[in-house]
């Protein structure tokens, strides 16, 4: 190995994540993914690598408390919620090392034994953030997961209104910074006044940053002493995913609707021939995952 000219990369996505200045990303293939009923109809999928529930310090941290044992020999995880399609999806790396494992949707199961990071989730719901795989995943290898993509129509998320969340979601997804800046905060309320439901203010929000918000896969060096997404929405007005993600997931909780930020990667290109999506490292993304009771984790796009 110390004579080949292939660089050996450990693909791990950590506990905690800066917002970065971005960077050109290359037309490397970083996975072929295929789902067993292929394409999603009226839907798009996304591969998770980790998700993040408290922004401090002008960065994301993944505050996960249990290791949990999945895969082969233990059991399915259960969800209870609602208007999820089943699916059945094999990754095929070609990272030299794959230490966090991609996955779709809530995981039910995966065929390789594996530790799953989970925060505190009260009986009959699972808060999975992360799948590690230790010793990593080798280039080459595949392994397949059996998870619940959400799929719901704009009646059930609008439903979703009349039912309570659960206390460990407040708990966990509604932080704030201590010093949350009050810009940011007036901005949410203007964008989602007279609204009824959540699912009305959410997409209100995506809709304004997709509507005001250019895009720009590099920035320029930003005051320091400004804060990031601040500048990002009054200022500057462009960034790249995890900038528009970022947003999303503060102003939906400064109104108090429970959003995550999710890393990963978008979809990448389907072949036909294949049927497969060949991802690729320029296909890298952040986006916003927003809880609605009875459904749980819902992605939005506002990038």
């Amino acid at each position: 190995s110390l004579r080949s000219p292939s660089p050996i990369t450990v693909e791990s996505l950590g506990g905690t994540m800066g917002l970065g200045r971005g960077t050109n990303l290359s037309d490397d293939m970083v996975m072929y993914v295929t789902p067993s009923g292929g394409q999603l109809n009226g839907s798009r999928y996304y591969w998770t690598g980790r998700t993040y529930d408290t922004y401090t310090n002008d960065q994301w941290e993944a505050s996960e408390g249990d290791m949990l044992q999945m895969g082969p020999p233990t059991g399915p995880v259960d969800y209870g919620w609602d208007a999820r399609l089943d699916v059945s999806v094999e990754f095929n790396s070609r990272i030299s090392f794959l230490r966090t494992l991609y996955f779709p949707g809530a995981v039910v199961d995966i065929s390789r034994p594996i530790q799953a990071l989970s925060g505190p989730a009260q009986a009959g719901e699972s808060d999975l953030t992360a799948l590690i795989m230790d010793p990593p995943l080798r280039a080459g290898e595949s392994y397949r997961v059996t998870a619940q993509v959400s799929i719901p129509t704009v009646l059930e998320l609008k439903e979703s209104a009349q039912k309570e969340y659960p206390a460990y979601i407040l708990e966990r997804y509604l932080q704030l910074p201590e010093d949350f800046s009050t810009r940011i905060q007036v901005l949410a309320e203007e964008i989602t006044q007279d609204l009824e439901t959540p699912y009305d203010k959410v997409e209100a929000v995506t809709n304004y940053l997709r509507a005001n918000i250019t895009y720009e896969s590099s920035l320029p060096q930003m005051p320091v002493t400004i804060d990031p997404i601040e500048w990002f929405l009054f200022t500057h007005k462009a960034g790249f995913c995890n900038y528009y993600a970022s947003a999303e997931v503060l102003l939906l909780r400064s109104v108090g609707i429970p959003a995550r930020l999710a890393v990963g990667y978008a979809a990448g290109a389907w072949n036909e021939e294949e049927r497969r999506y060949e991802v690729k490292s320029k296909d890298y993304h952040a986006w916003p995952e927003v809880y609605f009771p009875g459904l749980g984790w819902v992605p939005f796009e506002p990038t």
